[in-house]
């Protein structure tokens, strides 16, 4: 091997070069004023061009920080080069290979420039980290590898930037992106005056990671979109702004800006691009409108949104001014949590389209309103289950539907069917239209309802029932209500009390707009009480094992140990009619052979 001796300055060492003449196996350095190696160029063979240029095969090119250091920032390996002495800069169309602090980049074409130290590689760029971006701890180990079209690499004294161009793609722990440009700064080596030959040193850890255009990036099970993403490496954040979207768990999220660190992502909204949005795929209609809605779409707003991945599940946060559409549901909350089952999602690249997670429970709470098909609920707490296509209200749960009123301690709601409970301080109370005067004196009468449990002010006559439990039912033409426990009934010149009631209601005509608290179009067209029934009325009170309340005939029927009491006397059997504005009763004995009873005022009792 020729060695050439070491000048003060490189000039000096051209007196002994022929022009065009070969070298063989040289090793030639470059001292910088202060008297520093600034690089050394060896090869397998150079040639000297003229005074200012060295074509050099199976390159090998050191770079050395300049200084006290005398550490080696780079090293540069190319099976051909030219090297240009006085603009100290060198170029090559051949492949190439840069080691430097825990990275090393290959790509094909390049030029150096050491005065400003830039290198730039034109084509199939590629640098492999020996660390993550992103990484939970310092116990955590791996490598990121970035793949672009071009790359520009920048030595300063404190940093390496590395800009990326043209089609980027990362990979890292846990982490894949693509975006149109990602620029990466690592912090220079220290260097080991300690040592006599000049290692490289280590960078203490990438930072201020920013990916720009298109940026599409898969962590977890998630894949986020934005037009800037900012990196904070060695830690589990990333920062995302401008049109951001979150795809994952069957969901998608969109915001003006993303905040995701480990396992978590937080969405917020702005004045200008509008609230935080997600938009649910296959949410099942909120578990209110049957099966055949499981491909509905349901939109979520709020002001804030927090994704969070868990084990077993994906939880949702939405904060502020929450709203949801459904379908024909529309819901209205302070706050409102997602719970969806967690899904591997398609690499970034492939169909849009992202497998569906299940979307297993909904929990809203705080001034929860909630309409649907005409049906109005509030309360303070709402549990959906999509899958189970069922839905849990507490909190002073008020349910409004074809013109009754249903409050209780707790509802549950299900697809043509709702149960309503109610607890010792706060009975189910339901409010009804009215029903007809079924007394003897049927001249309608003025009745003034006030109650505060159902916020319901009307001069109408209605009618009030309160039970320990409620079944709505939806009927063909109308409503199913079905009482049990403890049911009194109040309503025009009528107060009932029973074990058990069923009442059924239908729609007449058009419905109209909503006058006074109830909906007018809607009667009552039965109601049928058994268990220890008494009904009083003006003037006289009823008992009976089972009562059927006729509004359309204007007529109360009692059976099973029937009687009928008032002023004039009382009347007992199997089976008593009551017509509206009869004072008499039709009377019918049991199939049994008894007969009906009298008893009049005043006298002893006889038979009829």
């Amino acid at each position: 091997m020729l060695l050439l001796p070491v000048l003060p300055r490189v000039e000096a060492a051209l007196d002994s070069l022929t022009p065009s003449a070969p070298v063989k196996d040289f090793r030639f350095p470059k001292f910088g004023a202060n008297g520093y190696t600034q690089w050394v160029l060896q090869g397998s063979q150079g040639v000297y061009d003229g005074p200012d240029q060295i074509s050099v095969e199976a390159m090998g090119l050191r770079v050395y920080t300049g200084d006290e250091r005398m550490a080696i920032e780079l090293s540069l390996d190319s099976p051909a080069a030219v090297l240009r002495l006085k603009e100290n800069r060198a170029k090559s169309s051949e492949p190439i290979e840069i080691s430097g602090a825990n990275f090393v980049i290959t790509g094909n074409g390049w030029t150096w420039d050491g005065n400003k130290k830039d290198i730039y590689v034109a084509n199939n760029a590629q640098v492999e980290f020996e660390e993550a971006i992103l990484k939970g701890g310092e116990e955590t180990t791996g490598r990121t590898i970035v793949r672009s079209e071009t790359l520009n690499l920048k030595t300063t004294v404190e940093s390496y930037a590395f800009d990326f161009e043209g089609l980027v793609r990362a990979e890292s722990e846990g982490l894949r992106l693509w975006s149109d440009r990602l620029i990466a700064t690592a912090d220079t080596p220290d260097g080991d005056r300690e040592k006599i030959t000049p290692v490289i040193g280590e960078f203490r850890t990438l930072r201020n990671l920013l990916a720009e255009g298109s940026v599409v990036m898969i962590e977890g099970n998630r894949r986020l979109k934005a037009d800037r993403a900012r990196f904070f490496p060695g830690t589990e954040m990333v920062e995302l702004n401008g049109s951001v979207q979150v795809e994952g768990s069957g969901a998608v999220i969109s915001g003006e800006q993303i905040r995701s660190e480990f396992k978590q992502v937080i969405v917020t909204g702005s004045a200008s691009t509008g609230r935080a949005q997600m938009v649910l795929l296959r949410a099942g209609g909120l578990g209110l409108s049957g099966a055949s809605s499981l491909d509905a779409i349901t939109m979520i707003h709020a002001d804030r949104i927090v994704m969070e991945e868990k084990k077993t599940v994906t939880e949702f946060e939405f904060e502020g001014r929450v709203e949801v559409f459904s379908g024909t549901l529309t819901l209205r909350a302070e706050a409102l949590t997602v719970f969806s089952a967690p899904i591997e999602i398609q690499a970034a690249g492939a169909d849009d389209t992202l497998p569906i997670g299940e979307v297993r429970e909904l929990y809203a709470r705080g001034s929860v309103y909630l309409e649907d098909s005409g049906m109005e609920v509030q309360s303070e707490k709402a549990r959906f289950f999509p899958q189970k296509e069922r839905a849990k209200l507490q909190g002073n749960p008020r349910l409004s539907d074809e013109g009754a009123v249903v409050s209780g301690a707790w509802m549950e709601l299900m697809p043509e069917k709702a149960y309503v409970y109610g607890e010792a301080n706060r009975p189910v109370r339901v409010l009804l239209p009215e029903l007809p005067n079924l007394g003897y004196n049927p001249e309608p009468e003025a009745v003034e309802i006030e109650d505060p449990e159902i916020r319901i002010t009307t001069t109408r006559e209605a009618t009030l029932i309160e039970s320990n439990r409620l079944e709505m039912r939806k009927a063909e033409a109308g409503q199913w209500y079905i009482f049990e426990g403890a049911v009194s009934v109040s309503g025009t010149n009528l107060l009932a009390t029973c074990h058990k009631m069923e009442v059924r209601a239908s729609e007449v005509g058009e419905v109209a707009p909503e006058k006074d608290g109830l909906i007018e179009g809607t009667q009552i067209n039965e109601i049928i009480g058994t268990g220890a029934v008494c009904i009083e009325q003006a003037g006289r009170v009823t008992r009976s094992d089972k009562a059927w309340i006729d509004p359309v005939g204007l007529r109360l029927i009692l059976e099973g140990n029937a009687e009928v009491e008032d002023s004039r006397g009382q009347v007992r059997g199997e089976r008593l009619v009551l017509n509206q504005g009869e004072r008499r009763a039709i009377v019918e004995g049991g199939g049994d052979g008894k007969r009906a009873r009298v008893t009049l005022p005043g006298l002893s009792q006889s038979e009829d």
